[in-house]
């Protein structure tokens, strides 16, 4: 199996590298009496440092796509991001525990934030 490296395959919002793997299954190991090709498409994007698309294909089982549909490079809505009102911090450390630690630390309180 040796991987064939395509040439840059163009999307609306990045550009990607293409990688094909093949491997052939002699007929005696593949239970269908046949050499069976099995074929693995990899689109690379270098500036997202993300696969955005995987495809699988054996022709035993059929062809499987794994791939991003729908990227939106736009910076997301700082809300998504902030702490909730009703957020607090509890430690569920075991109360012995809780105890050894304010006993050799002075810390391990629980606290809470607005």
């Amino acid at each position: 199996m040796s991987p064939k490296t395509w040439a840059q395959k163009p999307s609306p919002e990045s550009s990607c590298r293409g990688t094909r793997k093949q491997r052939t299954i002699p007929a005696t190991l593949s239970g269908t009496g046949k050499n069976v090709t099995i074929t693995d498409d990899y689109w690379y994007s270098e500036d997202l440092k993300v696969y955005l698309v995987l495809k699988h294909n054996d022709p035993r089982t059929g062809e499987q796509v794994v791939g991003i549909l729908d990227l939106d490079r736009k910076e997301p809505d700082a809300a998504v991001f902030r702490i909730p009102q009703e957020y607090k911090v509890v430690d569920e450390t075991p109360v012995e525990q809780q105890a050894k630690r304010r006993a050799l630390t002075g810390f391990g309180e629980q606290q809470t934030y607005p």
